[in-house]
């Protein structure tokens, strides 16, 4: 008789933590949040930060929140 292959359980997706300050050398994540001058911002692209790509000054890479 067959003997039955395991089913394979359910992992859940890493929920992300709050916010934290933006930083130049930080990659981030599509979807994750960051805070520059007390605003929250979501990226909407990948990418490692860099200075001068501060959030309200490239709109390509982040959204206010």
């Amino acid at each position: 008789t067959p003997t039955p292959t395991p089913t394979p359980t359910p992992t859940s997706s890493p929920t992300q933590g709050p916010a934290g300050p933006w930083a130049a050398g930080t990659a981030y994540a599509a979807g994750a949040q960051a805070i520059y001058n007390g605003v929250t911002y979501q990226c909407l692209q990948q990418h490692t930060a860099l200075p001068g790509w501060e959030p309200p000054y490239v709109p390509a890479l982040w959204r206010r929140q």
